[in-house]
């Protein structure tokens, strides 16, 4: 396990969901799918903080759907976690510093403001049924 890893935000398989290099945390749902919409898994965290991020701008939130912008492009893409997709959505309308940022390569969108930051995996199409242990 590494030093950075948050012991309130260990993922379920007690990798790192930490990188101080990105600086941002992943966010813990319950969920073990590491499926684009789902959970952002370290090692894909770690391959994405390598760089190819471009500045975006959040438009809507609609239940699972999210809709922004990067450059003259418009995508609107899914994620499992509705509620935490508006509340970090809501926060960026609060906050005028947010800085948001979208990896294609990798699928996730990047929201920080201050020294805070949250990532998104986010797919196309209307998304995948989330697993949870049993």
């Amino acid at each position: 396990m590494s030093g950075y890893t948050n012991p309130e935000h260990r993922n379920i398989t007690g990798t790192p969901d930490y990188l101080p290099e990105l600086g941002a945390t992943a966010l813990p749902s319950g969920c073990q799918n590491y499926g684009t919409g789902h959970a952002v898994h370290w090692i894909r965290m770690s391959h994405a903080a390598r760089g190819g991020w471009v500045p975006a701008d959040i438009g809507d939130v609609d239940g699972h759907f999210i809709t922004f912008t990067h450059g003259d492009t418009t995508i609107r893409r899914w994620n499992h976690d509705a509620d935490r997709l508006r509340a970090v959505a809501d926060l960026v309308l609060l906050e005028s510093d947010a800085d948001i940022r979208w990896s294609d390569r990798y699928n996730i969108l990047q929201v920080t403001i201050g020294d805070r930051a949250w990532l998104f995996g986010l797919e196309e199409g209307s998304g995948t049924p989330c697993s949870y242990a049993s």
